[in-house]
């Protein structure tokens, strides 16, 4: 589980994961990726949200596992380590961890697309 005062200490993005694709010439695939990521993660935080007001687990953990999963490919650190320790905590059916995580998880993942968006803009 990653306490809520440590996920503030995890840098928010990684450019440098983001800076190897574009230091080979890859700045339009990088572009699409991110495109991408918001299309298909625009949904989620609702999702997992009716997935554990539910109480349905393995939904959170599928849900997230997708989300951490496009997070990570972008250098998204901190909502990567969030998203892991709710899929983590869902796994185990540890309840009070996805409740008290999945509240944190939407400024999250806003500060995260913030930094995407100003990304794609300023490089």
């Amino acid at each position: 589980m990653v306490e809520s005062q440590n996920m503030s200490d995890l840098e928010l993005m990684d450019r440098s994961i983001l800076d190897g694709f574009k230091k080979f010439g890859q700045g339009e695939f990088i572009s699409s990726m991110i495109d991408l990521f918001f299309k298909t993660t625009g949904g989620a935080l609702g999702e997992i949200a009716s997935l554990v007001a539910l109480e349905d687990w393995k939904g959170v953990a599928f849900s997230v596992h997708s989300l951490r999963s496009g997070a990570s490919n972008l250098g998204l650190v901190r909502l990567t380590k969030m998203a892991e320790s709710i899929e983590a905590a869902a796994k185990k059916a540890d309840s009070t961890t996805v409740r008290e995580q999945s509240l944190l998880i939407p400024a999250i993942y806003l500060e995260s697309c913030e930094a995407l968006k100003a990304y794609q803009t300023n490089g």
